[in-house]
């Protein structure tokens, strides 16, 4: 007889795209519950400079391009966050990413990505103090926007 089951969430997804470099399994486990995998094709804007974040956004294969406000393009291959920064801030995006190719995305609701972050003291905030976000956004800039 089992008294309890618990059934896991799937957190290989998450894995495979790097975020188990910020969060614990556990955490994982509870951000599994808000993402869904979502294909988008080639030419698809992915976020808009200016346009409030409301999902994180992580490639898992093609490539995306990234435009940022000073006019300054990039790519983005798999791993490529979109949205952290935004998120954990409470900014606007300050890039348009756009998909090159067709793309497979793993999409996380917003305020259970921000909520995981800010609660868990991960790694994503460890280096940089509360309140200063022009510290925040030069450590997160390292990993949302991958420059050739």
């Amino acid at each position: 007889m089992q008294l309890f089951h618990h059934d896991r969430p799937d957190t290989r997804v998450l894995c495979r795209v790097g975020l188990d470099r910020w969060f614990s399994l556990r955490q994982l486990e509870r951000l599994a519950l808000h993402a869904d995998v979502v294909e988008a094709p080639a030419g698809r804007v992915l976020s808009r400079a200016g346009s409030a974040a409301r999902e994180l956004l992580v490639v898992g294969r093609g490539v995306v391009e990234i435009a940022d406000a000073p006019g300054q393009h990039g790519a983005g291959r798999r791993g490529t966050i979109v949205g952290a920064y935004e998120l954990i801030a409470g900014v606007a995006h300050r890039a348009t990413v756009t998909a090159r190719t067709d793309v497979t995305l793993v999409a996380i609701f917003g305020p259970a990505f921000r909520w995981e972050a800010i609660r868990s003291g991960s790694s994503l905030l460890a280096p940089v103090p509360v309140g200063d976000l022009a510290a925040l956004w030069d450590e997160v800039r390292t990993w949302t926007v991958h420059r050739p």
